[in-house]
């Protein structure tokens, strides 16, 4: 029953009146019935309100309802389409996998041998499509379309490695076929040493492409058969004749002149087995000469003779022939001079070889035993063993000094030196100064410097046929003999020529130069120096700045700090200088700046520039902006070749290539010979870890 209510006094329920039946007379009565109305009705609209808020609260929560059913259906849909997707992706991950494994298997297998090369990709096609149809079998059709579109690709790369790994196989194959076909022609080479090299080189060049080997592994097997090969042909041919003087003789010339791939060590080998052999066969000499017969007056004035000149030829430290040796041992056996030729003997083979290795071995070995006195101290032996060393090597370079052909046949460098005929002039020379261009370069390398094709007997006429010519025949002249003798031959000229003729020492030096109007600068050279002896270069002088007296100065200014070689310094001032002259007497007495300048860049062969602070030559057809251009396109590639360890020392630290070639351009540069530069850091050239200097070229 509804209430009605009464402010702070409670409710009260509402009933019927009485006043209901008071009659309209009455006010009371009509009051109680008008406050009875309005309770009626403000009671009505309160149970209308009551009840339309409950039917909105209903309204409120079946909305509420059907929004979480929403709510939780698109949620469940979410989670079945990322299940979805895991499972996609653990399927294709693992179709993945076993396509890989497959690959692997099979590429494997080929490599090892447990698949026929021509039957593998069969195999891998085969089972590869068995994967592919096993894929996704409970997975939507769209899923597992989609998913073996991906495998099919990875299956396909798979396919090329698989193709890859049989070629891999079958270069394998070639290879061994290569090294087995090399083992046979080795045996066959002492039998036919031609035959058997030409078809070992043949095999390399026809087969080495399709090999496993690389251009350059090819070339070490192509360097190393030979050198084996002709090893063990050189032991066996030692081995035949070890008791036989003459077979070793035989033996010794056919190593040092027959097996030209030997290596080196391995020829010393060999030849301190000959040499071995060659003492044991002298020992038994010596006891066949104890036991024969003596003639003692004889024999003794005899064995003094051979002792005297015996002594004189050890003591020169040059090579003596076996022969010889033991002609004095056995004419000495058996006298009191046979153990003094026997101790001669000795240091004439010790001394002897030493003389015969290059100039630089002979140092070496000096400063091995100055080492070894320096750690342990002297001894009667160690000193007798240096004075040795020192005349061998001081003997060495006064020969030199005195004639670089002759030094080299006298320690058998070269074997024979037919005499030059001279009476053909000039042009009758050329044929004759190729024939000895390649003995001079022998020489050269045992000297450790450049050597000239003549003797200095030789140079000396052709020095007064040259000095009847005139400046610019004599330059051609000098131009030809150059090119006949080649680069190192012209030098070693210009160094023996120099003590008896500077002007045409620096000619030869400069023969392959040429001016930029193509007559030869050793033309303005020797111009220059008969300008300077008959005054005929300044007789004419109007400029008091560039008097003749600054030209020597003016050169040497332009050069000073230039080239690390005081040498090669003093040597360009002096042709400069002689150029001056020359140009000077072209011109009538009158020499400026420019033409100092000019000279200085013929003698030069380029031009001096001012680079990062530091000036330097750079050779005819290069200019500064080429310079930069070059510097700045050096690789680390290039570098690394000079560097293998892919760093370099530049400053006294350790510096990446990479990072050090971008510091190229703007580091000073030091010449080390034409159109070739050490790089400068910190003053100090930049080196790799064996402390060679790293060379950029720049032409």
């Amino acid at each position: 029953m509804a209430t009605i209510p009464l402010g702070g006094f409670g409710q009260t329920v509402a009933r019927p009146t009485a006043l209901s039946n008071v009659t309209m007379g009455n006010p009371i009565g009509e009051t109680a019935g008008r406050i009875g109305a309005q309770a009626a009705g403000q009671l009505a609209q309160m149970q209308a309100t009551q009840q339309a808020e409950m039917q909105a609260e209903q309204q409120r929560m079946q909305a509420e309802q059907r929004r979480l059913q929403l709510e939780q259906e698109r949620e469940a849909k979410q989670a079945a389409a990322e299940a979805l997707r895991a499972k996609s992706m653990v399927v294709q991950q693992t179709g993945e996998d076993a396509l890989i494994d497959l690959r692997d298997e099979v590429s494997n297998g080929v490599i090892e041998g447990r698949y026929k090369p021509e039957e593998a990709e069969k195999v891998y096609n085969e089972r590869a499509t068995k994967v592919l149809g096993d894929v996704g079998s409970d997975l939507p059709d769209e899923r597992r379309t989609l998913i073996q579109g991906q495998l099919t690709r990875v299956a396909g790369r798979g396919g090329n490695d698989v193709r890859k790994a049989v070629t891999q196989r079958n270069r394998q194959e070639v290879t061994a076929s290569i090294k087995t076909t090399l083992e046979g022609l080795q045996r066959r080479y002492e039998k036919d040493p031609a035959g058997a090299t030409a078809n070992a080189m043949a095999l390399l060049d026809e087969l080495g492409p399709s090999s496993t080997l690389n251009p350059e592994q090819v070339s070490t097997l192509r360097q190393r058969w030979k050198e084996e090969t002709q090893y063990t042909a050189g032991y066996s041919l030692v081995s035949r004749t070890k008791d036989d003087r003459k077979g070793l003789a035989q033996a010794e010339k056919a190593i040092q002149d027959g097996l030209p791939d030997l290596d080196p060590q391995r020829k010393a080998s060999l030849l301190d087995r000959i040499e071995a052999n060659r003492m044991r066969l002298d020992q038994k000499a010596e006891l066949a000469a104890q036991r024969a017969q003596r003639e003692a007056e004889r024999r003794m004035n005899n064995a003094k003779a051979e002792f005297d000149t015996f002594q004189a030829m050890a003591d020169k430290g040059t090579q003596l022939a076996p022969e010889y040796i033991d002609r004095v041992m056995n004419a000495t056996a058996g006298t009191p001079y046979q153990g003094g030729i026997k101790q001669l003997a000795q240091m004439a083979r010790d001394t002897g070889g030493l003389a015969a290795q290059p100039v630089l071995a002979q140092q070496q070995a000096l400063d091995q035993v100055n080492a070894v006195i320096a750690k342990q101290g002297r001894s009667p032996e160690l000193d007798k063993r240096k004075a040795q060393i020192e005349g061998v090597l001081r003997g060495s370079q006064q020969d030199l000094e005195r004639d670089g052909l002759r030094a080299g046949l006298e320690r058998g460098v070269i074997e024979e030196l037919r005499p030059l005929d001279m009476t053909g002039g000039i042009p009758g020379l050329m044929q004759q100064l190729q024939q000895r261009a390649p003995m001079a370069q022998r020489v050269s390398m045992w000297a450790g410097r450049s050597v000239s094709p003549m003797t200095e007997d030789e140079a000396g006429m052709l020095k007064q046929q040259l000095d009847s010519l005139p400046a610019k025949e004599r330059s051609g002249m000098v131009a030809a003999l150059a090119a006949a003798v080649g680069q190192q031959g012209a030098q070693g000229l210009a160094a023996q020529i120099d003590k008896k003729d500077k002007a045409l020492s620096l000619a030869f030096a400069l023969s392959g130069s040429s001016t930029t109007n193509g007559r030869f600068t050793s033309e303005l050279v020797l111009k220059g120096a008969q300008a300077k002896a008959d005054g005929t270069s300044t007789k004419g002088e109007k400029q008091p700045d560039v008097k003749a007296a600054a030209w020597r100065s003016h050169a040497a200014t332009e050069l000073d700090g230039v080239f690390g070689n005081q040498q090669t310094t003093t040597q360009i001032r002096d042709a400069a200088e002689f150029i001056m002259h020359g140009i000077a007497a072209e011109q009538g007495g009158r020499l400026t700046k420019d033409d100092m300048t000019r000279a200085v860049n013929l003698a030069i062969g380029g031009e001096l520039i001012e680079h990062n602070g530091r000036k330097i030559p750079l050779p005819a057809g290069v200019d500064e902006s080429a310079l930069q251009k070059r510097l700045s396109s050096v690789s680390p590639e290039e570098v690394t070749k000079q560097a293998s360890s892919g760093t370099v020392r530049a400053g006294g630290a350790l510096v990446p290539v990479a990072e050090f070639v971008k510091t190229l351009p703007g580091q000073p540069l030091m010449p080390v010979s034409k159109g070739r530069f050490a790089v400068l850091v910190n003053g100090r050239p930049v080196t790799n870890e064996a402390g060679d200097p790293i060379v950029i070229g720049v032409r």
